[in-house]
């Protein structure tokens, strides 16, 4: 009832066709082959054709559990205002908890899997023009966007979006791929 359509980004021509055999998409799931890895300048050149609308930019390991009415519509009222929620996952007891984050800062109230938002936002799309899943890449896109002033909120306990990855396999590292300089011992 919150999600008009779906729009998803697909990389490769062999991905595109086994989607459309699988799921058959209809109504709101649009498929959209990129040819390439999606970086944050697509997702948001696509959110931005849809003028005046709320959007979430999400990884597609994500599905929305709990949505608050009253929180989107304080989107449509106020526009410099976006969410950037922080996941939860699944533990060994199939419960699930809140994602805390991998960064050992006290401040740090975890990771970014999905972003929601009122389109269209004025941003130069080189300063966002980086694929996800690499450490520093959502903080990168959130520190961009509050450029622009948007202020960011994290209703993580009223917006639930829960992340569905079955194993723990990473195709990056700390070291060689994030995506700026950091102390990984938490010093300033």
């Amino acid at each position: 009832r919150y999600i008009k359509k779906i729009y998803l980004c697909i990389e490769k021509k062999d991905d595109l066709n086994f989607l459309k055999e699988k799921i058959n998409p209809k109504g709101k799931i649009q498929l959209i082959l990129l040819n390439k890895q999606p970086t944050y300048a697509d997702y948001l050149k696509i959110a931005n054709q849809m003028q005046g609308e709320i959007c979430m930019i999400s990884n597609a390991d994500i599905w929305l559990k709990k949505c608050d009415e009253e929180l989107i519509n304080l989107l449509h009222e106020n526009p410099k205002i976006a969410y950037s929620l922080t996941r939860y996952d699944y533990d060994k007891s199939n419960n699930l908890k809140l994602h805390t984050s991998l960064w050992r800062r006290e401040t740090d109230v975890g990771c970014f899997d999905s972003f929601i938002l009122k389109c269209p936002i004025n941003i130069n799309y080189a300063l966002i023009d980086h694929i996800q899943n690499r450490p520093g890449s959502e903080h990168i896109f959130k520190t961009e966007l509050e450029h622009t002033g948007i202020k960011f909120q994290n209703p993580c306990y009223n917006i639930i979006i829960v992340h569905e990855h079955l194993s723990n396999i990473r195709t990056y590292t700390m070291k060689d791929d994030l995506l700026w300089d950091f102390d990984a011992s938490g010093a300033d």
